[in-house]
C-alpha cells in the first residue's frame, strides 16, 4: 500500500481532519480499520459477519465522508487520524 510521496501529501491534504471517532460511524470506522489492514471487502465481511454489499456501503460512507476515491486513501486516513 506503498504511495509516493506526492501522493500521501494529496490524500492527507484532501482528508478530513479531526479524530476518528467524530469523523466516522463506529461501524464504518471499524471498517476502515480493516482497509487499514490491507483487507478485501470480502475479508473484512466475513470478519465483522456483515454482507459484502454492506462493506460496500461503508467503502462508500467513507470515501463521501473523508472526500477520497480510493481505499488506499482511507487506510492512510485510518493511520494518521485513528487513536485506537
Amino acid at each position: 500500500m506503498a504511495l509516493e510521496e506526492g501522493e500521501a501529501a494529496e490524500a492527507a491534504s484532501a482528508a478530513v481532519t479531526g479524530s476518528a471517532e467524530s469523523v466516522l460511524s463506529k461501524s464504518v470506522l471499524a471498517t476502515a480499520r480493516l482497509i487499514a489492514q490491507g483487507l478485501t471487502n470480502s475479508e473484512i465481511a466475513a470478519r465483522r459477519n456483515l454482507s459484502v454489499r454492506t462493506i460496500e456501503d461503508h467503502v462508500n460512507i467513507a470515501n463521501a465522508r473523508l472526500r477520497v476515491n480510493n481505499r488506499v486513501k482511507i487506510g492512510l486516513w485510518v493511520r494518521e487520524h485513528d487513536r485506537q
